[in-house]
């Protein structure tokens, strides 16, 4: 293996390790209760969320929305979590894995994630790194990491 394929292995081993770590700490009080969105950005989300269903999803649409409540000052931890949810879903089907994985290691890390979501998350946010790292490596976003690897053997 080389150097930049260690680096890579790493780096995998060490998001799993601490979105974990950080979740067997987290408090399970958090995944008990029922939680909601605040009032003040029930609306947004709602937009947002809505921009992502349907049979032409405006995904770029409910970016906007996001970003719009991740500014807002009265947000809430569980507000966080779904603009995170949100986000998560709408970077990945529009290809950018660098934030995909931002989002979703901050879904393995914010406590309101179940036990049994964390795996998937950690597999994104793993699937996500390896993505971007190889983007980087060959420069061309339509080659998978995959494909590079394929190519090297």
């Amino acid at each position: 293996m080389n150097s930049k394929s260690n680096k890579l292995a790493a780096l995998v081993l060490g998001v799993a390790v601490v979105g974990l770590t950080s979740f067997v700490s987290s408090p399970a009080a958090a995944q008990e209760k029922k939680q909601t969105v605040s009032k003040e950005l029930a609306k947004t989300l709602k937009a947002a969320q809505e921009a992502t269903q349907g049979k032409n999803p405006k995904y770029a649409e409910a970016l906007v929305k996001l970003k719009e409540a991740e500014s807002n000052p009265k947000k809430t931890p569980y507000d966080q979590h779904i603009i995170n949810e949100l986000s998560a879903y709408a970077y990945a089907h529009t290809g950018n894995a660098a934030e995909a994985a931002k989002a979703n290691e901050a879904l393995v890390n914010d406590g309101f994630s179940q036990q049994s979501e964390i795996p998937a998350r950690v597999k994104a946010v793993a699937t996500a790194s390896t993505r971007t790292a190889a983007t980087r490596v060959v420069g061309c976003p339509s080659i998978g990491f995959s494909t590079w690897a394929g190519a090297r053997s």
